[in-house]
């Protein structure tokens, strides 16, 4: 996280005074720090431990937690407390008040700032009694919370370090942090296409190596703003003074000192020309061998491969079974029941079920048999909704192993991002007379080689669909190299523009983990026929090229005070109702849309007028005021349902979206006999005609067949 980002954290926090030169001060709640819901202990001694890294360029000297808790109001306080750890060592103890009804409490302490080190551990030990004689452990009045809202602050002095091309992506990017970097980017001059390219193959590097953490990319020109900062230099002649560095006559990648900011760094991707820059940032986003030092001359960059259709790292492949070891750690995926086991990942946007209800769902799992009673289970949910229980038996094996098959419902399947989650319901065994008293070894775990069983699905998508677009990037993502894509910005684009594809890019990058090596960028130019390419379309206001020229081909369109919904079928409308056409019941007729005036922002998805079967994704903006709301409120509903349908309506931060005609086209391919009954279902007179030419056919072939037979019988009656 770069400097400025720390000054910006600190103010959200309130944190005070920003910090002077050389310092830091950053306030971080649980929230950013990956605990997005209350933490509840339970039982007689139950812990909970969040972990956070701090940025190898702070030196910690103070550091304070605010937390935010609550207590059962039946413990005694003279036996109950909250400890607090830091990594092993206790630093404070939280009593329980004299008398409390579990309403929110508050307190400040401490950390103790010489134990903090480059990646930490917070643990919270509860320790609970409610009683001084026979107590049960599993008595529900035995519970402590720990609220999301608590927070950390950690202030320091900032540490110089070294200009080394091979700490990359540090510091520019750090993967032990958890809150969403912001990472500016600079152009020396005014950008080429190119200079473009090169900065969209940086930024979906640097978005594929954040992931789930939304990256955001300012951009400025021939301004160098502080902290951390990439800097794209199309003419290595015109680089900033002070940097010590010739002008190049090769791609040249070199880090050095931020001129505006001695704690900040520079990771400038620059050449003698466009191409040579490009060629840098290529090497960057491949991990050319030779980036060491402060300096680095690529002397050849040879890309991978062009990449296949749904080949992404992070999309779950169908040839082979999805193991949830892919998805999550051993760690992740064992505990002691106070909280649910969860494994996200990510399926291939374009699969088609068909009519396949379920895909199996395969568990091994290993628990504790021993201290658990009968009605012990573990509860399966697939994105929240639930799917099924398997039961924990009893028995004297403290590692027993057991499997199970359950159905996973498609309905239960997103489109793309997904969850799985596990909870551990154990049962004690009671013998009575409190002689369980001390607290059980109650332990599960789901074993790596579960899997959920996605092979032999095909690739085929149904579009327009927003959902798909915001969720994954698809279509563009469907090559993840990005090498049919064409991006179309205005010919003069706006930081705002700019910073709106370089967005993007990292979020593609995110969604695929790969950079868009092959990416192009081209002016309003670029919309013609023959253009063989799925293209995306970035413009702001009425004055935009491009939009105008895809406006007789978009259902939706942005007048200069109002909306317009047109009918793009042109002479075929006359038959979109016709007897023999299956109605559709999601469809918005023309000249219909459940919004008034002019939208902040507009995304929509067409089916490109230039090459059937490619698509034309337009993000337009009504102004430059608007573009932080909606790139903030795009990132924030990114793997929501929010923005689907055909155009997705930009209102404050909050999208609308809405399905307009029912016009479909398809991206990938279906066995044909899959085909084939599809198309039958949707046609389904076409049955009672092929069933009349073949009828037909086998009708005429018969009577051929009993005429040759009956010349035969007639010839061999004349002859005898």
């Amino acid at each position: 996280q770069n400097q400025a980002g720390k000054s910006q954290a600190a103010a959200a926090a309130g944190s005070g005074a920003a910090a002077s030169a050389g310092t830091f001060r950053t306030t971080t709640n649980f929230f950013d720090l990956g605990t997005t819901q209350s933490i509840k202990l339970h039982g007689t001694d139950s812990f909970y431990s969040i972990y956070f890294s701090l940025p190898q360029d702070e030196l910690a000297k103070q550091a304070s937690l605010h937390v935010v808790y609550h207590f059962s109001p039946s413990l005694l306080p003279a036996l109950s407390h909250l400890k607090l750890m830091l990594n092993g060592t206790l630093f404070a103890t939280v009593p329980v008040p004299q008398s409390s009804n579990g309403g929110a409490l508050e307190t400040d302490v401490t950390l103790p700032a010489e134990l903090l080190v480059r990646s930490n551990e917070l643990t919270f030990e509860f320790v609970g009694h409610y009683t001084e004689g026979c107590e049960d452990p599993l008595n529900t009045a035995l519970w402590a919370q720990v609220d999301p809202n608590s927070a950390m602050t950690v202030a320091g002095s900032l540490l110089p370090l070294t200009d080394d091309l091979k700490n990359l992506p540090l510091p520019f990017f750090d993967a032990k942090l958890a809150t969403p970097p912001v990472i500016p980017v600079v152009f020396g001059a005014a950008p080429s296409l190119q200079g473009l390219e090169a900065a969209g193959v940086v930024t979906s590097w640097l978005g594929a190596l954040a992931d789930y953490r939304a990256v955001r990319f300012p951009v400025s020109v021939g301004t160098l703003p502080p902290g951390n900062v990439v800097l794209i230099a199309e003419d290595g002649n015109a680089l900033p003074p002070g940097l010590n560095l010739a002008a190049p006559n090769a791609p040249t990648v070199a880090m050095r000192t931020n001129p505006v900011d001695p704690y900040g760094k520079l990771l400038i991707v620059t050449g003698s020309d466009a191409a040579q820059t490009l060629q840098a940032a290529q090497a960057v986003a491949t991990g050319w061998p030779g980036l060491e030092g402060n300096t680095a001359m690529i002397s050849e960059v040879r890309l991978p491969a062009k990449s296949d259709a749904d080949d992404a790292p992070r999309w779950q492949e169908t040839g082979d079974r999805a193991k949830l070891v892919n998805f999550a750690t051993p760690t992740e995926l064992q505990g002691d029941g106070s909280g649910p086991l969860a494994a996200y990942y990510r399926v291939p946007p374009d699969l088609y079920y068909g009519d396949k209800q379920n895909v199996l769902l395969h568990l091994d799992y290993r628990y504790n048999s021993v201290p658990i009673g009968p009605i012990s289970s573990m509860q399966v949910e697939s994105n929240d909704a639930y799917l099924g229980s398997v039961p924990f038996e009893p028995g004297a094996d403290p590692s027993k192993k057991a499997s199970a098959n359950m159905a996973l419902p498609v309905v239960n399947l997103r489109p793309f991002s997904n969850s799985m989650k596990f909870l551990l319901t154990f049962q004690q065994v009671r013998p009575g007379n409190c002689r369980d008293t001390v607290p059980p070894n109650l332990m599960g775990s789901i074993q790596g080689s579960s899997y959920i069983d996605l092979r032999g699905l095909p690739h085929w998508a149904a579009l327009p669909n927003l959902e798909l677009f915001s969720n994954a990037g698809f279509p563009f993502t469907r090559y993840a190299d990005l090498s049919e894509t064409q991006v179309v910005l205005p010919d003069q684009p706006s930081k705002q523009e700019i910073e709106t594809y370089l967005t993007l890019m990292g979020h593609f990058g995110a969604e695929t983990g790969y950079p868009a090596l092959r990416v192009t960028v081209a002016g309003s130019d670029a919309l013609r026929a023959g253009n063989n390419a799925d293209l995306l379309v970035i413009g702001t206001g009425q004055d935009n090229s491009a939009v105008d020229r895809l406006g007789p081909s978009m259902p939706v369109t942005v007048g200069e005070n109002n909306l317009k919904v047109q009918d793009t079928r042109g002479f075929f409308s006359t038959f979109h109702n016709a007897w023999w056409k299956i109605p559709t019941t999601d469809e918005l007729p023309s000249g219909e849309i459940g919004a008034t005036g002019v939208p902040d922002a507009l995304i929509e998805e067409i089916e490109s007028p230039y090459e059937s079967g490619r698509t034309v994704v337009v993000v337009e903006m009504k102004d430059a005021s608007v573009f932080e709301p909606m790139m903030g409120g795009f990132l924030e509903s990114a793997q929501s349902s929010a923005v689907s349908g055909t155009v997705a309506l930009l209102g404050g931060r909050k999208f609308e979206s809405y399905r307009i005609g029912n016009s479909v086209y398809h991206v990938g391919a279906l066995p044909w006999w899959t085909a084939l009954s599809l198309w039958f279902s949707e046609v389904p007179w076409m049955v009672d005609l092929v069933v009349l030419a073949i009828s037909l056919i086998f009708a005429i072939w018969i009577r051929g067949w009993l005429r040759a037979r009956a010349r035969r019988r007639l010839l061999v009656i004349e002859e005898s």
